[in-house]
């Protein structure tokens, strides 16, 4: 069984693609859609809703953060309040309130 990553249908494609979640840094709701977004690619956008696709990702490296956006956990490099920042993206992402606690528990920080 592969479990490095999952294979999906890319709309107005005929093939089917591997995901791997290595190379997944964000993952954005669009409607019936969601846009795949991985490290140094385009997004690949599958006829799934974000719900669907998040029950492929493992828990401990991905977490959603507002009701359109998971991210993932393993590339927050910084964070300021309610903003995260990836590893190697230009994109903010906002934390939402209802998904606030889940997200920074995930954190271990250093403090005095």
């Amino acid at each position: 069984m592969v479990t490095d990553g999952f294979f999906v249908k890319p709309i107005y494609n005929d093939y089917r693609v591997k995901i791997r979640y290595s190379e997944i840094e964000w993952i954005e709701a669009d409607n019936n859609h969601s846009h795949i977004h991985m490290k140094g690619m385009r997004p690949v956008t599958v006829c799934f809703k974000l719900q669907q696709v998040e029950q492929m990702l493992p828990e401990d490296s991905f977490i959603r953060i507002s009701r359109s956006e998971i991210v993932n956990l393993l590339l927050v490099d910084r964070y300021c309040g309610n903003l995260l920042h990836l590893e190697g993206c230009s994109h903010q992402f906002y934390v939402t309130e209802k998904h606030r606690e889940a997200v920074f528990s995930c954190f271990v920080e250093l403090t005095k």
